[in-house]
């Protein structure tokens, strides 16, 4: 992936998560912060938590959360849960 495309994935992915975060506060509701656990794990790092991609030129682009982020996001929920 082409840095330029890296960076705005991840300027994307910091502004869904900051307007997610606003709601939650503005209403009261519990947030886990996705983005703290990800550090380490963004996508094209060694060892990123995302998977997928275009398959060719003119493709559209796909991708999913692999199982150790699934784990990591299932552990984060159970934790804000049991705390509240």
């Amino acid at each position: 992936m082409e840095q330029i495309s890296l960076d705005t994935a991840n300027l994307l992915f910091e502004e869904v998560n900051r307007q997610i975060r606003s709601t939650a506060r503005q209403t009261g509701a519990a947030y886990a912060d996705i983005s703290e656990l990800s550090i380490g794990h963004e996508l094209c790092s060694d060892e990123s938590w995302i998977r997928g991609g275009p398959d060719g030129p003119g493709d559209s682009v796909d991708y999913h959360p692999d199982a150790a982020e699934q784990k990591a996001v299932a552990a984060a929920i159970a934790e804000l849960v049991r705390s509240r």
